[in-house]
């Protein structure tokens, strides 16, 4: 539970403080590009469907025999 404040936390004062900017708000606006996705990814890695830098290990490992 903890954990899930410090990620609330930490998302009010890097994105709402951010987005609170006038000069911001350009990007701040498509919030289907930019959260949305990342909800999702964050969601996947919560429930253990994926593991942080799988995509990146795949593609080093490729091509190497164990």
């Amino acid at each position: 539970m903890l954990s899930l404040w410090i990620y609330i936390r930490s998302f009010f004062t890097v994105v709402v403080v951010s987005c609170s900017h006038p000069v911001n708000w350009e990007q701040c606006v498509r919030v289907d590009q930019w959260l949305l996705p990342e909800v999702k990814e964050g969601y996947r890695l919560w429930t253990g469907e994926v593991t942080p830098y799988e995509k990146e290990r795949i593609y080093l490992n490729r091509g190497v025999e164990p």
